[in-house]
């Protein structure tokens, strides 16, 4: 406020002219801090995680809940997006988890990897034959020429691969593979902006308990089933590569090989198409919902002709997604298989066919006095060995509780260990090489089956040993013969005038009520020895079984099955030696009355 407008007389001089000053009032100062801050959660891998809770299955079911949840809710986004083309192949749209607005072309990175890859593969001989592949991939619309107006666009990311060479393969011995992990620093990855769904892994041990449920075991695989899975347009250009030159740019216009979205893709697809089946295949749905891991199937039947009908609709269903069962092999061969020899490797298992057995893929480098034993040598080793089913669980064991000793000495990883560690290292490997551990495929379940489980724990480790015990029908039939035919060698030893054998060879006695309609069993039951331990087995299981019978009514049991020579007395002795019918049919203790 200027003093000349107002005409004041009070003022300080200024250059402005003068001015009113006055005094402020005090004014309350309160101090306000605000911090911004953001939580994320980062869960690095650690070598203690071998030993935790977590790797026995028991982790939080909060965080189980959630993971489901979102795993039904990419299900939910699967099938919204999902196209189904004329041919009834499936065309599907990458399952970003946010917009990729962030994800950087890899341009640069991408091609000083490919020159390596090229100039390695070369070396090797394998150029041509991977040159082949991509050939063959662009002949078959699999993968296509960006053109040159495209080339330049904004949105687009570059993929590094190298080839994967499996010599012993009998389909495709090159492959590309494409690594979706590759990043500049500081910027995320193609894999980490994509939703990789559950831990496939998890369901191994339980289709291979499946696969063991049936006598006949069946395993095929889907032809090049990534392939047949085609990426919507808008996608496609987050798929590039380059080959062979830096001129000329592909990509993708099926799902990728080796990205870990692409096994979630292909399982719900696989799901979709047999969600929506014709319902008079409905057996062979539910059959095949649980056989899938990845493009492997694992499964079995109960006869031939079930094994023919199986395999004949499970081709049609697959067939409608353009996908094409191959590869059939089980331990009964049929129309659609032929007779197979060796072992065949199912989910990381070897599987004998003539044998019907299973067995683990033990294949590691021998060891040397001049290998160099360290942390990271240990480790690695460890986890060649692929154990599903735990069988070998007590042979592994040893290795990862002298990888817990190195991890208290806090060692280095590439370190030479000390002796006594390499020594005992050194010794378990050389005893694995002798183990031989095969177990039978088929597991013989029914309505007697019984699961008798144990369970123990140390300082070290924890323990779970799970039987199962069956009731086999013919068994018992097997051991009578076994005893009949040493007690009685010919029917003229046997003191009993009636007897003679049945069709399977089993001596029985034939009573006076042959006319009667009963049971077989009671009209002619099986002629069995008084002295003999399976005889006493008989009586003590139905003594038992019928809550301790006296014997009396213990006979009359036993005889309408058995006729067992000197029936009484040989019941008689059997039941005197149960302890429990002494104690409560012993006689109370009488004391003698003192005399007055």
């Amino acid at each position: 406020m200027l003093c000349v407008r107002f005409r004041f007389k009070c003022g300080r001089d200024y250059k402005l002219g003068n001015t009113v000053i006055a005094m402020q009032n005090d004014v309350c100062h309160i101090d306000r801090n605000v911090m911004t801050t953001l939580s994320m959660y980062v869960r690095n891998f650690k070598l203690t995680d071998l030993w935790s809770l977590e790797n026995l299955g028991i982790s939080n079911p909060t965080l189980e809940e959630s993971k489901q949840n979102s795993y039904e809710d990419a299900l939910d986004d699967f099938q919204q997006k999902l196209t189904i083309l004329p041919n009834g192949r499936y065309e599907l749209q990458l399952p970003w988890k946010h917009d990729p607005v962030n994800l950087p072309d890899n341009k640069g990175l991408t091609w000083a990897r490919h020159e390596k890859v090229i100039k390695r593969a070369e070396s090797n001989g394998f150029l041509r034959e991977y040159q082949k592949v991509f050939e063959d991939w662009e002949n078959l619309g699999i993968i296509e020429i960006v053109p040159e107006e495209e080339v330049k666009a904004v949105k687009c990311h570059y993929l590094v691969h190298r080839p994967v060479i499996k010599l012993q393969s009998e389909t495709t011995k090159s492959r590309p593979c494409f690594d979706g992990s590759a990043c500049e620093n500081g910027k995320p990855s193609l894999n980490q902006c994509l939703y990789k769904g559950i831990n496939l892994l998890e369901v191994i041990p339980d289709i291979l308990d499946r696969f063991r449920l049936y006598p006949i075991g069946l395993s095929t695989d889907i032809e090049k089933a990534f392939l047949m899975l085609s990426v919507h347009p808008k996608d496609r250009d987050y798929l590039r590569f380059f080959y062979p030159s830096k001129e000329l740019v592909y990509r993708h216009c099926r799902i990728v090989f080796g990205l870990n979205f692409s096994p979630f893709l292909l399982n719900a697809s696989i799901k979709h198409l047999l969600d929506n089946a014709p319902l008079e295949y409905c057996n062979v749905v539910e059959k095949l919902k649980c056989s899938f891991y990845v493009d492997n199937c694992l499964s079995g039947v109960h006869n031939v002709k079930e094994q023919e009908n199986f395999i004949d609709i499970a081709s049609k269903l697959l067939s409608k997604g353009c996908f094409n069962l191959r590869g059939w092999q089980g331990n009964v061969a049929c129309k659609y298989v032929s007779q197979h020899t060796g072992e065949a490797s199912v989910l990381g298992m070897l599987w004998n066919l003539d044998k019907d057995t299973l067995r683990c893929n033990i294949n590691f480098e021998i060891l040397t006095c001049e290998t160099k034993i360290t942390k990271r040598f240990i480790l690695s080793t460890v986890q060649k060995v692929f154990d599903a089913n735990g069988l070998l669980s007590p042979a592994t064991l040893p290795p990862k509780l002298l990888l817990q000793e190195t991890w208290k000495l806090e060692l280095p990883w590439d370190s030479e260990l000390p002796k006594n560690i390499v020594n005992k290292f050194m010794k378990w490997s050389n005893e694995m090489y002798l183990l031989k551990v095969t177990v039978p495929r088929y597991i013989a379940i029914n309505e007697t089956s019984e699961l008798h489980i144990f369970v123990d724990a140390s300082k070290s480790s924890y323990g779970v040993c799970v039987f199962v015990r069956t009731v086999v029908e013919n068994a018992e039939r097997v051991l009578i013969r076994l005893v009949q035919d040493k007690m009685f060698p010919n029917l003229k030893s046997i003191p009993i005038v009636n007897v003679f054998k049945d069709n399977e060879g089993i001596i029985r006695v034939k009573t006076k009520i042959t006319e009667r309609k009963d049971d077989p069993n009671f009209i002619a039951p099986i002629l069995m020895p008084s002295k003999c331990l399976l005889t006493t087995r008989l009586i003590d299981y139905y003594h038992l079984k019928h809550c301790h019978a006296r014997v009396q009514i213990l006979m009359s049991i036993l005889r309408e099955k058995f006729w067992i020579m000197k029936t009484r007395k040989t019941v008689r002795e059997v039941v005197m030696k149960c302890v429990p019918c002494r104690r409560y049919s012993s006689k109370s203790p009488m004391s003698e009355t003192v005399s007055l």
